[in-house]
């Protein structure tokens, strides 16, 4: 950034996180000291940056307020994304997935407790975990071992994917977790949207901003009651043609880069 200034060139620094209030960062759980870290080097680049992008009005929020001192040359753009659906591929939806980091700031304690429930009172639900986190002891209770063996839970763990295997992943489920403890943007929703996937979702990030009620997702209450989780599930079961293709709509009116051309250029002072 001191090498732009010295040459009059102008700098943009995307803040996919910006900091939050303590409650929020001791969410992270132990992911607690990675966050403090990135959180202290977002803030020094910040300060140095010409502008400051926020993916989401609530990250926008959370930077004004919370992180005092950075440029306050700071605008909202949203993540954009190529359209990687592909129509003529047919895909069997049969998961509840979690696609992602398996963190606590992700929920993903929260995840496995509602497996857990589900899995023991055997309703029928199939579930899908697909990260490249290690997860390590975390499916080592007996009912975790028995759906891995039944083909109740697909864990696919410990390993970067390719594009094409996660869209696969993405367009095999029913619906996608997404109601994370704490969230200024999400590729997860994104590309959960892009290939037909309705999400579940809370009122702690900034899924407000993208997803309906009862269209593209469902709201849960939080903290979570499992029951309501399931019963929402079901209702997305029960209608996924439907909401898959309010999920194409909504992803291609507010994450396809070819719809945000002309607002990109405006918010870089490009036109």
């Amino acid at each position: 950034l001191s090498l732009c200034r010295q040459r009059k060139i102008s700098s943009a620094y995307m803040l996919h996180e910006p900091r939050g209030s303590v409650s929020e960062l001791l969410a992270e759980g132990r992911d607690l000291v990675k966050t403090v870290g990135a959180n202290t080097v977002n803030w020094l680049i910040c300060r140095k940056a010409d502008l400051v992008l926020l993916c989401s009005e609530t990250g926008l929020k959370n930077y004004r307020q919370y992180m005092k001192g950075c440029n306050p040359n700071a605008r909202m753009l949203p993540l954009f994304f190529p359209d990687d659906y592909d129509a003529d591929k047919a895909f069997d939806r049969k998961y509840f997935s979690f696609i992602g980091g398996f963190t606590d700031v992700h929920a993903c304690r929260e995840f496995l407790d509602l497996m857990e429930y589900a899995l023991t009172g055997k309703m029928g639900i199939r579930f899908r975990i697909a990260t490249r986190t290690n997860l390590g002891s975390m499916l080592e209770k007996d009912v975790f071992r028995k759906a891995i063996a039944s083909g109740d839970l697909v864990v696919q763990a410990g390993r970067p994917m390719s594009n094409e295997e996660i869209n696969a992943f993405y367009r095999e489920s029913i619906c996608v977790w997404n109601a994370y403890n704490r969230s200024t943007q999400s590729g997860v929703l994104a590309c959960a949207l892009m290939q037909g996937a309705p999400v579940l979702v809370n009122q702690n990030g900034a899924a407000g901003e993208c997803v309906t009620d009862g269209e593209t997702g469902y709201y849960i209450s939080w903290p979570m009651n499992k029951d309501e989780i399931l019963e929402k599930y079901g209702l997305i079961a029960g209608r996924t043609d439907e909401m898959s293709l309010k999920c194409r709509e909504a992803f291609l009116k507010r994450f396809w880069y070819g719809n945000r051309l002309e607002e990109t250029w405006e918010v870089l002072n490009l036109a």
